[in-house]
């Protein structure tokens, strides 16, 4: 026989309805960055999760919000809550780097580092079913031409 926590039984709701927004939570297109890479724009990650959330009597709140100095480095650290409708909650922790590059201010890095920080938590909350195929993660991304005529090509080496 099995049992369980008082506290495990708490959180059954919470768990059940992320479970079920996770099942609902869809792969969101990747376009080509400047550079070459492909992701998926953090605007339209944070829309995806919304979506898979919507309904399901959980909501995402930002509870703490700071900025750690290590070094050289930056790093925006934020507790998030997930709460349910029932009162069942927990808290947690995620960090995304504060690039300062290109002449970028402080106030711009912190709220880009928010935007994309929010979108990779979301993600890992919410992760979505891959709907690459090996064929397209194997594709060759062609660099824009650089501003000295310069051109580099990313290869996959999965095969």
């Amino acid at each position: 026989m099995e049992t369980t926590s008082p506290a495990t039984e708490t959180l059954r709701p919470l768990f059940s309805a992320l479970t079920k927004a996770r099942e609902r939570a869809r792969s969101v297109r990747k376009t080509v960055h400047p550079e070459g890479y492909r992701y998926a724009p953090a605007e339209a990650v944070i829309a995806e999760a919304r979506a898979a959330l919507e309904g399901s009597g959980v909501t995402v709140l930002p509870r703490r919000t700071w900025v750690e100095c290590k070094g050289d480095l930056l790093e925006l650290r934020r507790t998030f809550m997930i709460a349910h409708e029932s009162g069942a909650s927990i808290e947690l922790d995620a960090s995304w780097p504060i690039v300062l590059d290109g002449g970028r201010s402080i106030d711009r890095a912190t709220a880009m580092a928010a935007t994309s920080g929010l979108a990779y938590f979301l993600r890992d909350l919410l992760p979505p079913n891959r709907t690459e195929t090996p064929e397209d993660m194997d594709k060759t991304l062609e660099r824009p031409t650089r501003s000295n005529g310069t051109q580099t090509t990313l290869t996959s080496s999965a095969g």
